[in-house]
């Protein structure tokens, strides 16, 4: 009989902590959230809303949901669990200048098979402890190495774009496949010193592994579904995931240790006139050398798998984002000649007509207007249009307090569209980021990158990137495109997508 009756009371305590837990906490929610505007059924939320939506209306559905509330902060639940979406500027400094609320939302734990606890995943003091290890590799004089091999990588990216007009003049370029090849020929070098030379079709293993989990990644984010682990582990995505990560980690975990043997030997050598700072040689410096040096430097150096996770990381971060950008920038342009025009003015001007002059760092920092053209396209088409944070204290937002806990959802993509924010919000109007016009906006008005503490670390990493592959892009085509902007379908996720290739012609330029 007590054998029984304590089998009964463990039975109990688990239906009360699995079942009737979640409905308790549901039920104190809906009640302290009861002053702020909702949407979703009761128990389920919008899920039936998102399985019946098509994936690339997701977007559209949204926005519309944010022009109900007229962009006040408002609850859209997603079965039990409140989200808090907020989407005006002031909304944003409360939560991205704080200092606390830095914890990613468990949304984010659907790349952690990948990446691990790196710095997009993690929280809290590890965080801040990778955090200021990474940051000195991001300094500008680092990133002024890593230009000789985006500026090669670029030369290739045009000779590519060269063959494929060739071959077939009268047809439109498929440029996400093209940027794509680039960026992550770039990433592989500056962030492993490993040459892989995706671009010319010779992609191996590792390289097609880090394109499936890219696609993996936005496609089990757009199916709730996949959330579960062992649900998502069953299906065929799941299965060739894991093998590609197996085949990353294999491949990221040999170059680790190959770049640590490396350093003892320069260590123990005696020719230290041909290393630099850093211990290594300058033609082999790469962000996973940085990173080593930053690391044996600290008194909590990072163990072999911090050391890949961040890599991992960084190869993740800093491959799809920029190809989008870059093939969006192409695709306004490719519509609007008039800004295009000035674009090649612009260059013309800086290299004296001379298409095959070398790009130099102070030829970059002259180009006003197509960093104006990028941040105009990163407004309207910002690489990550959404991301998420769990509360860790509660916060204020226009008065009403949202529970520790809950999950919050920063729209960019939407407050980039906001026409109380942005005059004519939908035009393509670069000289919304003159000195002028920037210096009358909120501060927050505009987060391609998040902000704050947690804003990515990588930014000017990337937008080096983008000017250096777009000038030498432009410097040597002309652009045109049949594809309206307004009639793009895109994929609400990580990042952000096109449901269908973004077609331009290349013309070269006499």
């Amino acid at each position: 009989m007590l054998y029984v009756s304590t089998t009964a009371t463990l039975v109990l305590f688990g239906v009360a902590t699995f079942i009737l837990k979640p409905l308790f906490d549901y039920l104190y929610l809906k009640y302290r959230y009861r002053k702020l505007p909702s949407v979703g059924l009761p128990f389920i939320g919008v899920v039936w809303d998102l399985l019946r939506i098509p994936n690339e209306d997701h977007i559209e559905w949204f926005t519309k949901l944010q022009e109900k509330f007229k962009g006040n902060v408002y609850i859209m639940w997603l079965g039990m669990q409140p989200y808090v979406n907020i989407q005006k500027p002031h909304h944003m400094e409360v939560l991205l200048t704080s200092t606390v609320n830095i914890k990613k939302s468990s949304i984010y734990n659907i790349i952690i098979p990948w990446l691990g606890d790196g710095l997009l995943t993690l929280t809290g003091k590890k965080w801040h402890h990778h955090r200021r290890l990474l940051t000195p590799a991001f300094h500008f004089r680092v990133l002024e190495q890593f230009t000789e091999t985006m500026h090669e990588k670029a030369d290739v990216f045009n000779e590519c774009l060269k063959e494929q007009v060739s071959s077939n003049p009268k047809e439109p370029v498929d440029i996400f496949s093209f940027a794509s090849r680039f960026t992550l020929d770039v990433i592989c070098k500056t962030a492993m010193g490993i040459d892989m030379d995706a671009q010319r079709g010779s992609m191996n293993l590792y390289t097609k592994s880090v394109n499936q989990m890219s696609r993996f990644v936005v496609n089990r984010y757009l199916r709730p579904w996949y959330a579960s682990d062992f649900i998502y582990s069953k299906t065929e995505d799941g299965k060739q995931s894991q093998a590609a990560i197996s085949v990353m980690r294999e491949y990221s975990s040999k170059v680790i240790k190959e770049r640590l043997d490396e350093r003892r030997k320069l260590k123990s050598s005696k020719d230290e006139d041909k290393e630099d700072e850093f211990g290594i040689k300058q033609r082999n410096k790469a962000f996973l050398d940085l990173l080593l040096e930053a690391s044996e430097n600290d008194k909590n150096p990072l163990s072999n798998d911090e050391l890949r996770n961040e890599v991992d990381t960084f190869m993740f971060a800093g491959h799809d984002t920029t190809a989008t950008a870059i093939s969006f920038t192409l695709l306004l342009l490719g519509n609007h000649l008039d800004i295009q025009k000035k674009v090649h003015e612009e260059l013309q001007t800086v290299f004296n007509n001379d298409v095959d002059k070398p790009t130099r760092a102070a030829d970059l920092s002259q180009l006003k207007y197509l960093d104006r053209v990028i941040k105009e396209t990163l407004r309207l088409y910002p690489s990550a249009p959404s991301f998420l944070r769990t509360l860790v204290e509660d916060t204020i937002f226009d008065g009403h307090t949202i529970c520790k806990g809950s999950v919050i959802i920063i729209n960019a993509y939407d407050m980039h569209r906001d026409p109380k924010v942005w005059e004519n919000p939908t035009v393509f109007d670069p000289d919304r980021f003159l000195p002028e016009n920037v210096r009358s906006r909120h501060p927050y008005a505009y987060i391609p990158f998040s902000a704050g503490p947690r804003n990515c670390i990588g930014q000017k990493f990337a937008m080096l990137e983008l000017k250096i592959a777009l000038t030498a892009i432009l410097r040597k085509w002309r652009v045109k495109s049949d594809t309206l902007p307004e009639n793009l379908k895109l994929l609400h996720s990580i990042i952000l997508r096109c449901n269908k290739p973004i077609k331009v012609y290349f013309t070269p330029i006499d």
